[in-house]
C-alpha cells in the first residue's frame, strides 16, 4: 500500500470508528471530507499511482499463476505442458520470471534469499493462525451472530493465544 498522508488516515480511522458497521457510509463520509482537503490532488495522483502498481502486481500474478498450473500444481496435473502452449510461453519462458516478494525469482541475490524465506513463512504462519482461530469460533458462534455477539473478547484473547501457541 502507498504510505497515505496522516491526515487522510485520522480521517479513515474516524470514520471507521463512527461507522463500525456501515462501510458504505464509513466511505461516503471519509470522502466528502478528504475530497475538501487542500491536499486532495495530490493524494488522488498517489492513488492512481497506486492502482497502476496493483494492475502491474495482478499482472505478474497471473504469470505466476500460469506457470503453476503449467507445473501441475493447484491439486490437478496441468492441462498444458510448459513448452507446448503459446499462451504459456508468451506469459514467461522460465521459471526465472517466477515472482517472490514482488521480485522476479532470477533476479533475487544469494545474500537476500533467507531473508525472504523467513518473511514468506511468517506470513504463512500469521494465515495458519488466522485459520486455527477461526475453526475454534466455528463451534461458538451461531450462524446468525456476528464473532462480538457470542464471543467475550476474553475469552477471543484467550482462542487467539490457544491458535498461536497450538503450532
Amino acid at each position: 500500500m502507498v504510505d497515505m498522508p496522516d491526515n487522510i488516515l485520522d480521517i479513515v480511522r474516524q470514520e471507521t470508528e463512527a461507522n463500525p458497521e456501515d462501510i458504505d457510509k464509513a466511505v461516503s463520509k471519509a470522502f466528502s471530507r478528504v475530497k475538501r482537503l487542500n491536499t486532495y490532488k495530490a493524494f488522488t495522483e498517489n492513488l492512481v499511482k497506486q492502482a497502476l502498481r496493483s494492475m502491474i502486481q495482478d499482472r505478474r500474478h497471473s504469470s505466476n499463476t500460469a506457470l503453476r498450473k503449467a507445473a501441475g500444481q493447484y491439486g490437478k496435473p496441468a492441462k498444458v505442458k510448459v513448452g507446448e502452449s503459446r499462451s504459456v510461453k508468451g506469459v514467461a519462458q522460465s521459471m526465472y520470471n517466477y515472482y517472490i516478494a514482488g521480485t522476479m525469482l532470477g533476479s533475487l541475490l544469494g545474500k537476500d534469499l533467507q531473508g525472504i524465506a523467513n518473511n514468506e513463512a511468517a506470513t504463512g504462519q500469521g494465515h495458519l493462525i488466522n485459520a486455527r482461530l477461526l475453526t475454534s469460533l466455528v463451534k461458538l458462534v451461531p450462524e446468525e451472530k456476528q464473532v462480538r455477539q457470542a464471543v467475550t473478547e476474553k475469552k477471543l484473547h484467550k482462542l487467539y493465544q490457544e491458535a498461536a501457541n497450538s503450532a
